[in-house]
């Protein structure tokens, strides 16, 4: 996705990290995606104006004002434009520890759910079978986020997060109007975003599939299956997509050269770390070199 103001980007960090970003974008007339295809966390995309293509591996979407778009962790999209003309859109994106931390805002478990692909429609446009009013409340929640982000006034943090509790709660009425919750539901919830935890303070380092199963009392194969039944991806998924949001991040903003932010994300070597970057980019890892 060419986009010509790559800088409109707030985030609110939540437990030190971050927690939840907008980005505000322009994609400038028959471009193509340079952005990552799939991402270790949630979004939820509201065209503001113009007309383009979403492409997924499934089908394609005619976008337009006010569409908005749903994807999970992983769950590769791509947004191109017509010869003529441009799209501009805000694009909220939700890591996961943050549907699970402050149970307050919901069951946890039923956040989580919102990551599940079992969960919820085939079609990633939610005003193709969501109710108008829950389309409406999600677009007036994103639109609030952006105006509380762009003027930072006092206690703005908090009123984000109420916002993207209201979008939370739309999705869930959305996705999971079935979603049965019970005590082995929720023990499961606990482990998994336990060990998600644990990959996001460790996906540096060399990490097994048996190290992280056993931070929280799971055999390898169990593990796995949670993992992916919460997660919609697998495992080792995750772990690569954490490590190329790490890379882009040091790509973009040090001077360190390829080899070493490889070794500091987690890569044995560069031929390694290329393959993969280009895998969630479609782009080799110098493209992204300011």
């Amino acid at each position: 996705m060419q986009e010509n103001n790559p800088s409109a980007i707030n985030i609110v960090r939540h437990d030190d990290l971050n927690a939840v970003q907008l980005v505000y974008s322009i994609v400038k007339a028959g471009k193509e995606s340079s952005s990552v295809h799939a991402h270790s966390k949630l979004e939820l995309s509201l065209i503001l104006s113009g007309s383009g293509v979403y492409h997924t591996p499934k089908r394609d979407y005619h976008v337009g004002p006010g569409d908005i778009y749903f994807f999970r962790s992983n769950e590769s999209h791509d947004l191109t434009t017509p010869e003529s003309g441009e799209v501009v859109l805000l694009s909220l994106y939700i890591a996961p520890y943050y549907l699970y931390t402050d149970s307050y805002r919901m069951p946890a478990s039923a956040c989580m759910g919102l990551l599940s692909s079992s969960q919820g429609s085939e079609s990633h446009r939610l005003n193709d079978f969501a109710p108008v009013d829950q389309i409406n409340m999600i677009a007036s929640g994103i639109r609030n986020i952006w105006v509380e982000m762009q003027h930072e006034e006092s206690h703005f943090d908090i009123c984000v997060k109420y916002y993207i509790s209201i979008i939370l709660i739309c999705l869930s009425r959305i996705l999971l109007s079935n979603h049965a919750e019970d005590s082995a539901t929720r023990a499961s919830c606990r482990k998994i975003g336990a060990a998600i935890d644990f990959i996001n303070q460790h996906f540096r380092e060399n990490m097994t599939l048996d190290v992280i199963a056993e931070q929280v009392g799971y055999s390898r194969s169990h593990f796995s299956a949670e993992f992916h039944k919460w997660m919609g991806m697998t495992t080792w998924n995750y772990i690569s997509i954490k490590r190329i949001e790490e890379a882009l991040s040091l790509i973009k903003t040090t001077n360190l050269s390829i080899l070493e932010i490889a070794l500091s994300c987690g890569f044995n070597n560069t031929a390694n770390f290329g393959k993969t970057f280009k895998k969630y980019t479609n782009l080799p890892p110098s493209s992204f070199r300011p």
